[in-house]
């Protein structure tokens, strides 16, 4: 995964529309102060976003961390285990203009990270894709961690204060369990990760155009993670 300035006008605008409110709704404040954690039963020794923990996982079963296991977040799609989804539906709609200014029609997930939030280890191999990952952080003290397969390597990339993206590829962890893309994330304040996942690999770069105004540079998608 690598770090995209968001240069969009139009996007920023967007984006803007999302938060000028968002942390100031009753609905969020009410989101933020519960707890809406998942423990993984197989590795509750550990914190969810710590080398201990991908180790652990490591040497378990590949396709039982597809999807994480372990959470301290709010799902604020109409698919999420809560009940009340509808406070954000006027959200939702928001989010909704964005993925249609993408051009990308599958919204994999939104998620609201509480003070302290967090999602664990796991790597998407269930949902393989390229990957459009864009993150809003009140104050830049969140992170996004990932794992390179090939120098068993755990790199960090800080978010930024405000809104930032990251893009990168998702392998299949049944073609291509070599390659799996092991990624987690956490954060010490409030913040919000939205995340689009597409089959074309030409529409997904006609996205990246789009979000830095074409100054993004290409070569760096050629890193071994996305080839």
């Amino acid at each position: 995964m690598q770090f995209l300035p968001v240069r969009n006008a139009r996007l920023l605008s967007l984006l803007q529309n999302l938060t000028d409110t968002f942390f100031n709704d009753d609905a969020v404040k009410n989101i933020l102060n519960n707890s809406f954690k998942t423990i993984d039963q197989d590795i509750s020794e550990h914190h969810p976003v710590s080398d201990e923990y991908l180790k652990k996982a490591l040497e378990l079963k590949l396709k039982d961390y597809g999807f994480p296991r372990a959470a301290n977040g709010f799902g604020m799609g109409k698919t999420g285990p809560e009940d009340n989804w509808k406070d954000f539906i006027p959200y939702q709609v928001k989010i909704s203009s964005i993925g249609k200014f993408l051009g990308s029609p599958y919204n994999a997930l939104t998620m609201l990270y509480p003070n302290d939030g967090y999602i664990g280890w796991h790597h998407n191999g269930n949902a393989s894709g390229y990957n459009i990952l864009l993150t809003y952080s009140q104050d830049g003290n969140g992170c996004f961690k990932y794992y390179r397969q090939k120098t068993k390597e755990i790199i960090e990339l800080p978010d930024i204060k405000g809104w930032s993206a990251k893009v990168g590829y998702y392998p299949n962890d049944r073609t291509e369990t070599e390659k799996v893309y092991w990624h987690s994330a956490k954060t010490e304040k409030a913040r919000i990760s939205i995340a689009w996942i597409l089959n074309h690999k030409k529409m997904w770069e006609n996205m990246i155009a789009d979000i830095s105004n074409n100054d993004f540079d290409r070569q760096i998608l050629k890193q071994e993670h996305m080839s």
